[in-house]
């Protein structure tokens, strides 16, 4: 893991300190993060050749350089309101379709769901939203 970590920063992008997730069932989980400022970077000089990969990174990019960083709280609810008119939904698709974080889009979701006009099915990161 340290000679990836220096070969990357080698190429101007920064790392975080590399850290362990000891799993007690499975291999430990090592890794090391890359700052937000350096996503362009490391998309331009490594990238990723998983297209799933590719597009979060791509949705990342984009989520950092919206020209819009606030919206009108309606308006974005009555957003998420259409979406969901037309099928349910998951959090992370509402969250990319309004370029939004997960914790950006939470307390619009909350707030619906509390006003009864939408549902929750799933659990944690596996929610379901749809039309109450």
């Amino acid at each position: 893991m340290g000679e990836i970590k220096s070969l990357i920063n080698s190429l101007g992008i920064e790392t975080s300190k590399v850290m362990v997730q000891y799993i007690s069932y499975k291999t430990n989980k090592v890794h090391f993060q890359i700052p937000k400022k350096d996503y362009v970077l490391f998309q331009e000089k490594i990238g990723f050749v998983h297209p799933e990969k590719s597009e979060k990174l791509e949705l990342a990019i984009r989520i950092r350089n919206r020209l819009q960083r606030t919206r009108n709280p309606n308006y974005i609810e009555q957003e998420i309101l259409n979406i969901l008119e037309y099928k349910p939904t998951s959090t992370i698709e509402l969250a990319n379709e309004l370029m939004f974080t997960i914790h950006g889009i939470m307390p619009h979701l909350n707030k619906l769901l509390e006003e009864d006009l939408i549902v929750k099915r799933g659990y944690k990161n596996k929610s379901i939203w749809d039309i109450a």
